[in-house]
């Protein structure tokens, strides 16, 4: 016969944050403190497409309209900083297009595809991939970056042998852009997801 007057224990309770030596900061408070400085994601919000023209192609943005701050605050970089860049979406072209992309900076060119040509594609997915690694910060900062463009099975990388130099004291806007090489029309790039990750450990 079950007992009646049995009463299930108290759940265990959720540890309470402890102080940190006298700070009044508790342990919660430090890692919420350290979640902030481990990374920023910025995330685009919208579909971008860039279209090739018959008198002009200017290089375009592709990080036009996200959620966050599309960029790395002023003195917020450290030694060992890495930054991850992602534009993903999608291919349609004519005949043999050209394509170039670059990743900036602050406005300056830290990744640079070149030119690379294209066959005849249709709603082909491509990803243009950049990685940073902060090596020095201040206002003469230097990073190292790499990059990879891959659409289809085709990989196409663009090696940087030296390092490129940034002022890490201030904010440094971040940007991926596209320029078509051929005066056509009929090709387009689409992109519909993007993101930028920063993990300051």
């Amino acid at each position: 016969m079950a007992n009646s007057s049995y009463s299930a224990p108290d759940p265990m309770p959720f540890p309470m944050p402890l102080a940190l030596g006298g700070t009044g900061v508790t342990t919660l408070d430090a890692l919420k403190a350290l979640v902030r400085e481990t990374f920023l994601v910025w995330t685009g919000l919208s579909t971008t497409t860039v279209n090739s023209a018959l008198i002009t192609n200017p290089e375009t943005s592709m990080f036009t309209s996200g959620q966050g701050y599309a960029g790395i605050p002023a003195n917020w970089l450290k030694v060992g900083s890495r930054i991850q860049i992602q534009a993903i979406g999608y291919l349609n072209t004519l005949l043999t297009p050209s394509l170039r992309f670059r990743t900036k900076m602050g406005g300056a060119t830290v990744w640079d595809s070149n030119t690379f040509v294209l066959s005849a594609l249709s709603n082909l997915l491509c990803v243009v991939e950049i990685e940073v690694i902060v090596r020095t910060v201040g206002t003469g900062g230097t990073i190292q970056v790499q990059g990879w463009v891959q659409y289809g099975s085709t990989r196409l990388s663009a090696i940087n042998t030296t390092t490129s130099t940034v002022n890490t004291t201030v904010d440094l806007p971040i940007d991926v852009t596209v320029q078509w090489g051929t005066l056509a029309l009929g090709n387009a790039f689409t992109t519909t997801q993007s993101t930028i990750t920063i993990f300051n450990m």
